[in-house]
């Protein structure tokens, strides 16, 4: 070293601050300046103070977390939710049963609302209805005119048992 270089007596800085002045966020003299206030600042609150700030700090925190993990719980319910839907919905119209839409005979059921309706069907369905290989369900939208079909297969009922129980508004079939 030579006499012309000077060293500094200023603690090189560390942290947080020395990360900002090497990215060139911070200046040199202003990250000292924070740092400063910092401890001025703690040592106004007393050890004491800064417990319990940092006590606040942590349960602030931990609230935050609380709060993502719900919405995170919401989204991923909804998510299930509209995909069990769906396939609740693929299954209807993949097995809906023609002879459900029109013939001479009707057959009553109760829909989710407590209305006992009806459904003008074939004999054929009518048959299939009463041996418990077919049922009668609500259809994707439960207003909608011609919102409940018939569904043939006990397979695919008890697929949408499964999904949500009060889909299927009929099924004459024995409970286990």
């Amino acid at each position: 070293m030579s006499k012309g270089d000077k060293k500094s007596k200023a603690k090189p800085l560390t942290g947080l601050a020395a990360a900002l002045v090497k990215s060139g966020h911070l200046d040199e003299s202003k990250a000292r300046e924070l740092t400063r206030e910092q401890r001025r600042e703690e040592k106004a609150l007393g050890r004491d103070g800064v417990e319990q700030r940092e006590a606040e700090r942590q349960a602030a925190l931990e609230a935050q977390r609380a709060a993502e993990a719900d919405a995170a719980r919401l989204r991923e319910r909804s998510r299930t939710e509209r995909e069990a839907r769906d396939r609740a919905r693929r299954v209807v119209h993949d097995n809906a049963h023609p002879g459900g839409e029109g013939g001479s005979r009707r057959w009553f059921f109760v829909a989710r609302g407590g209305r006992v309706l009806f459904l003008e069907v074939t004999d054929e369905v009518g048959r299939l209805l009463a041996d418990g290989k077919a049922g009668i369900v609500e259809g994707c939208e439960p207003d909608a005119p011609g919102a409940h079909v018939v569904v043939a297969g006990e397979r695919h009922l008890t697929t949408l048992v499964g999904i949500d129980r009060d889909l299927v508004r009929f099924w004459n079939r024995e409970q286990a």
